[in-house]
């Protein structure tokens, strides 16, 4: 997409036209025009099939309905600036697929001018960068665990800022630690930020074994136990883990045990998800790193 091109005669023939536009809707990006005024116009069919919209609904300034909240306002302020200066820019912003999840995107706009100067019209592109993005905060994340190991932080503060960079760069993830004692026979908690103080309760204390629950198991076997689907596995009926999760809402867990280099279990981490579909995806995420 080039700055400031200059428009030329809207007569196209209708082989061409279609064409193009067979092209447009198959670049792997996410394509657009507006009107000057910053309506939409056209939005090619990987925009549509990746949002979920309809044409119709992403029109005029339908296209803003899956931006994320948090990011709108900026997004709006960017495009509205761009607008009075006839200048083409970019911003960053998260946008919603079909399926509700959100990825970071760059947007970029440019402008077309007519031979008197004046816009007639806007083409832009949005690109994922959701690799980029996650590969920023966890480089960010791992300095800041650096920087408080060096600081002699306590294991907690430690563990917990742990749990919120998996958080932060796993979509869907609840993340928590859970520590397994001195004596290597119960599980302690260790940190678990975004889940009720009730569920850590209800797991702290509980014997490492086969069957009361899936960090204990993890510890037990020293393997990643994985409940895809909390409500019809009944592994650890015996000591209740089931319904205690799912009374906290909890649809799908996975726990994954820490060794020490002479063999012993330290602990496990978990990642919990309230959507089976977040679990998936996060399972997907980790497997390709």
């Amino acid at each position: 997409m080039h700055a400031d091109a200059k428009a030329h005669g809207d007569a196209v023939p209708k082989e061409s036209e279609d064409q193009l536009r067979m092209m447009i809707d198959t670049i792997p990006t996410l394509a657009w025009s507006c009107q000057p005024d910053g309506t939409t116009k056209f939005l090619n069919q990987r925009w549509l099939d990746y949002t979920g919209l309809s044409f119709q609904e992403a029109l005029g300034w339908g296209w803003k309905v899956p931006v994320h909240p948090e990011d709108l306002g900026r997004l709006m302020d960017t495009w509205r600036n761009l607008l009075a200066r006839g200048e083409p820019g970019e911003e960053e912003g998260r946008l919603r697929r079909f399926d509700g999840e959100y990825r970071w995107f760059l947007f970029r706009a440019a402008p077309v001018r007519d031979e008197q100067g004046s816009v007639v019209k806007w083409y832009g592109t949005i690109t994922d960068i959701e690799e980029l993005k996650r590969a920023e905060a966890l480089l960010a994340g791992e300095n800041r665990l650096l920087e408080m190991m060096a600081n002699a932080c306590a294991l907690a503060n430690i563990l917990e800022a742990l749990c919120r960079l998996i958080e932060e760069t796993t979509s869907g993830s609840l993340c928590g630690i859970v520590l397994v004692d001195p004596s290597g026979t119960r599980l302690q908690h260790g940190a678990a930020p975004s889940l009720p103080v009730s569920y850590n309760e209800g797991i702290h204390g509980r014997p490492v074994n086969l069957y009361s629950g899936p960090c204990a198991m993890a510890a037990h076997l020293k393997q990643q136990v994985i409940a895809a689907d909390v409500a019809s596995d009944t592994r650890w009926d015996a000591y209740g883990w089931r319904a205690h999760a799912l009374a906290h809402g909890l649809r799908a867990c996975w726990s994954t045990p820490v060794v020490s280099s002479e063999g012993h279990v330290l602990g496990t981490s978990r990642s919990t998800h309230a959507h089976l579909g977040a679990r998936r995806r996060t399972i997907n995420t980790l497997s390709n790193r």
